[in-house]
């Protein structure tokens, strides 16, 4: 009987042209269902561990007698087509940097190398007074911008530290007449490196200035010479 039931079951649903595995015909797919847009690749920085060029620290002091020690860590340059360098590009543009750093076809233009330094700035004393500021020289200093810290362009065009914080700074190293830099002449022109006194009331003391190796040995480089709390290169 039981046989003769699953039997009659299955011929109607043979007719009925589906099988007791099939959805109907007429059930809706489901719908899609919306959700965020993926993120875009958060920009980060190339790890240039062991390619440090020149090391500067001091201490600033402005006028009201607070006190910030300062400090620069600038690595050798890199291409600005290899991927460090496209990185340190996409980084400053990320952090919304309308620099020449920040343009990737300026430097393809000018076949441009890209330095990364590292800043620090951290409050010994008082309150650093926005007016003031501390100028880090960061190469050629042509092209060049400071991010992720307090920052304005105290002296001229050129942005100096406001404040306390902990960020990096990003330099463009090109020949003018558009022709290719070659990495292994980067010092051999006008570099300098560290920071200066370029602040009515603003003192720098306490200064201690370290060259690497791979900096002493960059071909073109005659003499590295200190002044204060600076160091340069070139011709």
């Amino acid at each position: 009987m039981i046989r003769s039931s699953v039997a009659v079951v299955a011929l109607i649903m043979m007719l009925a042209g589906c099988s007791p595995s099939e959805p109907p015909a007429d059930q809706p797919l489901a719908a899609p269902v919306d959700g965020p847009a993926p993120a875009a690749p958060k920009a980060i920085l190339p790890d240039l561990t062991g390619q440090e060029a020149v090391t500067v620290t001091a201490t600033a002091t402005a006028s009201n007698g607070a006190a910030l020690a300062v400090s620069l860590t600038s690595y050798l340059p890199v291409a600005g087509d290899s991927l460090a360098g496209q990185q340190i590009v996409q980084y400053v543009a990320a952090a919304g940097d309308g620099s020449a750093v920040a343009d990737p076809e300026f430097i393809a233009d000018n076949g441009a190398l890209v330095q990364l330094s590292d800043l620090t700035a951290i409050a010994v004393s008082g309150n650093w007074p926005g007016e003031s500021g501390v100028l880090p020289l960061l190469g050629p200093g042509v092209a060049d911008t400071i991010i992720d810290m307090p920052a304005g362009p105290v002296v001229g065009s050129r942005l100096s530290i406001t404040g306390p914080g902990y960020g990096y700074a990003a330099a463009a190293i090109y020949n003018e007449d558009g022709s290719s830099t070659d990495a292994a002449t980067w010092a051999n022109r006008f570099t300098n490196y560290g920071f200066a006194d370029a602040f009515a009331g603003t003192t720098l003391t306490d200064c201690v200035i370290t060259v690497s190796p791979l900096a002493s040995a960059a071909a073109g480089v005659g003499t590295w010479a200190r002044h204060n709390c600076f160091i340069g290169a070139g011709d």
